[in-house]
């Protein structure tokens, strides 16, 4: 990736961090005439009644104003006009509160009862929205997602997504999640992926089109979709509980084959690697195989870096829907990296190998980086040492692919002058 690129992705982050924050709430303002000794009596039913008495006994009629709940003063103390970032175990936006832009929450368990003027942002377990409303798009990511309020959209990636009876969605529901049941009223489309089941309450109206993947196809009352629906067979993403509890059923069950092929595998892999990088991008391999023990140290602080900050501009880029594309690009090269750092770190390691035991620097290194391919595998199956030892491997192959793919043309090698034939000057000095 070019200079230019790195570029074009700070500023598209810098644009999303300056989005202004607009208002919701209104200002009540209220003039009272009196004297100094005027006493005020209130009653609150619906309204509140404000009554102004004057030190003579009259009442003036003048002072009676009614106000209705949203013109409190405690609601008026309570309002936020800017945006609020939160990060603890528990947050809570309660019901007297107010935030007049948007809102950046991440914790364990977050639960909003108050209004929201902006967009909401949440990175979290659980997620509640207890009552509250939500006058912009909800973009959100956690184990379990509960609804039961107003929103305008809803972007989701979650286990879990309730939508009640009470939800109120203004325009889309766009969700990604392994269980979902939908009720309320939706103004617009729902576009929806359940990895194991999707349910439609027969309380629940679609304004638009619903567009959902599911293992069966849902049966809906007749006028619960407005528009069209569509269902577009088994979800693409697969149901990753069932997927991790396969991995560790098979872990569990390995016997001495599942070893020789695993090893193989590996070895393949590095083996096509080094095959493709030497010959299709000779300059790149020639890159990687000059690299230092130091490099390599540089290489795991770079990839510690990268592994945490490429997926957050990535996300940042794709919710700002002009950098979607930029940011499914990032996201897709994150993971290419990811695949080949290990093969990288073998080759690296293959050729300082090489230089220490000259018989394996034949054909290209290729004994070498069998070898070492076979040691990091193996190191891998120590217990606590091995998961270590693959998290070196990442760090130093990620942020080693990542410097060198970044990084200029090498430097041309500059090769010192030889010393001039002293006979070649003499001839010149007959001459």
């Amino acid at each position: 990736m070019s200079k230019k690129s790195l570029k074009i992705l700070l500023v598209l982050v810098t644009i999303l961090s300056l989005v202004t924050s607009f208002s919701f709430a209104t200002e009540v303002t209220s003039e009272t005439t009196g004297t100094d000794e005027a006493t005020v009596t209130t009653t609150s039913d619906e309204g509140a009644s404000l009554t102004t008495e004057n030190s003579e006994g009259e009442t003036s009629d003048d002072a009676t104003i009614n106000e209705t709940a949203e013109g409190d003063n405690s609601a008026t103390e309570a309002s936020t006009n800017h945006d609020v970032y939160i990060s603890e175990d528990e947050v809570k936006i309660a019901a007297e509160e107010t935030i007049n832009g948007n809102a950046f929450i991440i914790g364990n368990t977050v639960t909003i009862n108050g209004q929201i003027g902006g967009d909401l942002f949440v990175l979290a377990d659980t997620l509640n929205l207890d009552g509250g409303q939500v006058y912009g798009n909800v973009f959100t990511c956690a184990n379990t997602i509960t609804l039961n309020g107003l929103i305008y959209d809803l972007y989701a990636v979650c286990n879990t997504l309730n939508i009640s009876y009470d939800c109120v969605a203004y325009r889309d529901i766009k969700a990604i999640c392994d269980t979902a049941t939908i009720n309320g009223v939706i103004g617009k489309d729902v576009n929806i992926s359940a990895g194991k089941s999707l349910t439609i309450e027969d309380d629940c109206v679609i304004y638009g089109d619903f567009n959902y993947y599911a293992p069966n196809q849902v049966e809906t009352k007749e006028d619960l979709v407005k528009g069209t629906n569509n269902y577009q067979g088994a979800p693409i993403i697969p149901n990753l509980s069932s997927v991790v509890k396969d991995l560790k059923a098979s872990a569990q069950n390995k016997d001495f084959s599942d070893y020789i092929i695993a090893v193989l595998s590996t070895v393949i892999f590095a083996l096509i690697v080094w095959f493709v990088m030497s010959k299709f991008a000779p300059k790149f391999y020639e890159k990687v195989t000059t690299t230092t023990p130091k490099d390599l140290l540089w290489a795991a602080l770079i990839g510690l870096i990268a592994l945490i900050a490429i997926p957050l501009i990535s996300i940042l880029l794709m919710i700002t829907f002009v950098g979607v594309t930029v940011g499914l690009l990032l996201l897709t090269l994150y993971f290419v990296i990811l695949s080949l750092s290990f093969a990288t770190v073998s080759i690296a390691l293959a050729k300082m190998l090489a230089n220490k035991v000259p018989a394996l620097a034949k054909y290209n290194n290729i004994f070498a980086v069998i070898i070492v391919a076979i040691v990091i595998w193996a190191c891998g199956l120590i217990p606590y040492v091995g998961a270590l030892v693959q998290l070196a491997t990442i760090l130093c192959g990620f942020g080693l692919f990542l410097k060198l793919l970044v990084s200029g043309k090498s430097k041309k090698e500059v090769t010192a002058p030889t010393p001039e034939d002293p006979k070649d000057d003499n001839e010149e000095k007959a001459e």
